[in-house]
């Protein structure tokens, strides 16, 4: 675009453009600044642009991380979890998450003992939904770190919009044990 405005802003004495009409990317551009003169023209043309998925190590990893999680076979097990999020701390307090047969049991403030909303915590299998649904959506970032053995993600980071301040959400969790 910036050589497309470079050229106009010369006042050619023959312009032609195209532009992909779902994408708007320029497709071709030609100028001849002086009709007549021979070699001074300039063009582009552009085929075959593909969206670039800027998700594919993620879901790769995802798909790695999942699939080892799944070999443990555990449905009764602890961790340790927080959200780091711009949140208030009742939310973003370190706590253990049980889960019985796949669910969520109990949420415990690790700091005081205190219970915590269940609804607002899942299951090692939610936190995985969590990463693929931000892929889905195709976040503007995503970074995640796998336990190597067991897939847990213990490091997450979802941006969804560099445009929007303060949606940001993450996670730690650690320090998992069979039930």
């Amino acid at each position: 675009f910036a050589w497309i405005y470079e050229q106009i802003n010369k006042n050619p004495e023959f312009a032609a453009l195209e532009f992909d009409p779902v994408t708007g990317v320029p497709t071709k551009a030609q100028f001849d600044p002086i009709v007549g003169l021979f070699d001074d023209e300039q063009s582009f043309f552009v085929e075959n642009v593909e969206k670039l998925d800027v998700h594919t190590e993620t879901q790769a990893a995802l798909d790695t991380a999942r699939m080892k999680w799944e070999e443990t076979g555990l449905i009764d097990y602890r961790y340790g979890f927080n959200w780091s999020c711009f949140c208030i701390d009742e939310y973003t307090a370190r706590v253990w998450i049980d889960v019985v047969d796949g669910e969520v049991s109990s949420v415990v403030r690790q700091d005081n003992g205190v219970d915590a909303n269940v609804d607002d915590f899942v299951t090692v299998d939610g936190l995985f939904d969590r990463i693929q649904e931000a892929i889905d959506e195709d976040a503007a970032a995503i970074t995640a770190q796998f336990d190597p053995e067991t897939g847990l993600p213990t490091s997450v980071f979802i941006d969804y919009s560099y445009m929007i301040a303060d949606e940001e959400i993450g996670w730690t969790a650690s320090d998992l044990e069979r039930s």
